[in-house]
């Protein structure tokens, strides 16, 4: 990316899709200033402090999954990150049902070491596509232990109707699988825990052609360490978000962030008019609005002037925010600025049509576990008890979504990995249990009750972060609004909820939000 260092351009929004787009524009020369309303980088995927275990513990606040297949978040973080600050381990969880034996799914150490030793090796020997996909198939397989012959079965078909091609974009994931046809257990109990998990719904809205994807990925993927888990030497935030802001610039750039500063309004003057009554920042810093062009101009919560003008803004909240936002900046009515001069609201009128099909962002609860022994085996994937099991039906404001949604009452539970040091006693170990898709936290906090107790877990203190807002769920027949939607105005959108013109149908994770950051930096970074 080649750009000339006079671009002076807003990033709205901290997160990693905003923070990896900020860093990648400045390391092409662009002068980047960051506005955050929260007090910290990271958005929803950041490191905290809390009470836990007679201490205060640096944990995160939500237990993100990372796998090897995210090639983007791999790309930034080779950028940026030191190597040792992250290591990618096979995956390999515990399943764990009411009233059963805990099943294992895993990959086999003897078919990955043979597999790396052949694609990787001295001889760079590369196998052919389809024994490699016949390789991961076989890994999971023979990996796995106590899976029951219906499930190994059904899997297996899972997996190879996603390799043979994606369902339709508008089809449901229960009716794909009920084309399929699929066990019913299998698919209420384990399916619909990692459709909850993975898009953030349930099974009668997901997209089958985004869950597909997610199992092409993990199940089928061609690298051999593509499934398995990245995890940081500490927590979220010391990942990515803090290696990001402590980088160099390039010569002639700078990224300067403002913490605790809200965006209220954006606004879009000629040239002429935007000049006269720079304030609140570097106004005038390169050659904004260029002659007689249009520049961007922001309102905050913090100023009373105007900041910019800025060649090019970068939009990177979440939907619920930028669905305000827009709304404030149309029905605004500045009387200090000549109608005359004002460009046409096109652009925000476009964002405002887009965001009207995404559907509101769900809940997400973690409880952060103290725990007065090491349990056996973690990360787990506690299924429902299919027999009594009944989730809270939660409406859903959304143009896109059916009016309501179901729980299945599964969870993770997750090692706290990357913790400096060990909890004192009685503590011996920080788990977290992560319940996806629910929108009530008391409904959130009794399914992590029942299962905390059915998995037996010596629970000595525990912690509820609750992100109200957490995920957009990745419903059927929903295509993400595209990164360039308005990029003829020179305003882009970032974040998990945005296409990043591959064409690729990824569920709202790190992964689609840092490769929606490597897009606009891209097309911003070339658009004079």
């Amino acid at each position: 990316m080649t750009q000339r260092p006079t671009q002076r351009i807003a990033v709205v929004g901290a997160g990693w899709a905003g923070l990896g787009c900020a860093r990648l524009l400045a390391d092409a020369g662009c002068t980047v200033e960051v506005f955050e309303a929260a007090p910290q980088a990271g958005g929803r995927a950041r490191g905290i402090t809390l009470p836990l275990g007679g201490v205060r513990a640096r944990v995160d606040n939500g237990q993100h999954l990372l796998i090897g297949a995210y090639t983007a978040v791999r790309s930034l973080l080779a950028l940026h990150c030191h190597p040792a600050s992250f290591t990618l381990q096979p995956a390999a969880f515990d399943i764990a049902r009411p009233g059963a034996r805990p099943m294992r799914l895993a990959q086999s150490d003897w078919i990955e070491g043979h597999q790396r030793r052949l694609s990787d090796g001295g001889a760079r020997l590369r196998l052919p596509a389809p024994v490699l996909v016949a390789l991961r198939q076989a890994s999971w397989l023979l990996g796995s232990k106590r899976l029951p012959l219906g499930w190994v079965w059904s899997l297996r078909r899972l997996v190879r109707a996603s390799l043979a091609g994606p369902p339709d974009p508008g089809q449901a994931l229960g009716h794909y699988l009920r084309s399929l046809e699929l066990p019913p257990g299998f698919v209420r109990g384990f399916v619909a825990s990692l459709a909850e998990s993975a898009l953030n719904t349930s099974l009668e809205q997901a997209c089958a052609a985004r869950f597909s994807l997610v199992l092409r990925e993990a199940f089928g993927g061609l690298s051999p360490d593509s499934a398995y888990f990245l995890t940081g030497a500490g927590d979220l935030s010391s990942l990515l978000p803090d290696a990001l802001i402590a980088a160099n610039p390039a010569k002639g750039s700078r990224l300067d962030l403002r913490y605790g500063t809200r965006l209220t309004r954006l606004e879009r003057y000629s040239g002429t008019a935007g000049n006269a009554g720079t304030a609140g920042g570097a106004g005038g810093a390169g050659g904004a609005g260029g002659a007689g062009g249009a520049a961007w101009w922001l309102r905050t919560d913090r100023h009373a002037a105007r900041i910019g003008p800025f060649d090019q803004v970068v939009l990177a909240i979440s939907p619920d925010r930028l669905r305000r936002l827009v709304r404030d900046s149309l029905l605004a009515n500045d009387p200090a600025m000549p109608s005359s001069s004002r460009v046409d609201g096109d652009a925000l009128a476009k964002v405002s049509a887009a965001l009207h099909t995404v559907p509101d962002p769900c809940g997400i609860l973690t409880r952060w576990l103290a725990l007065g022994r090491r349990p056996p085996a973690l990360p787990v994937l506690a299924l429902p008890d299919l027999e009594s099991a009944h989730g809270r039906s939660v409406p859903r404001r959304s143009a896109v979504a059916p009016a309501q949604t179901l729980h299945s009452g599964s969870a993770w539970v997750f090692p706290r990995s990357g913790t400096p040091e060990a909890p004192p006693p009685p503590c011996r170990a920080v788990a977290g249990l992560v319940v996806s898709a629910i929108n009530d936290k008391a409904d959130a906090a009794r399914i992590a009750d029942r299962i905390t107790a059915h998995l037996g877990l010596d629970v000595v203190d525990h912690f509820d972060v609750f992100e109200r807002r957490a995920a957009t769920p990745s419903v059927a027949g929903l295509t993400w609004p595209a990164f360039d939607l308005c990029g003829a105005h020179r305003l882009w959108l970032a974040g998990d909820w945005v296409g990043d013109g591959s064409g690729e149908a990824l569920p709202a994770t790190l992964e689609s939000a840092v490769r929606s950051a490597f897009a606009v930096a891209r097309a911003a970074a070339t658009a004079g």
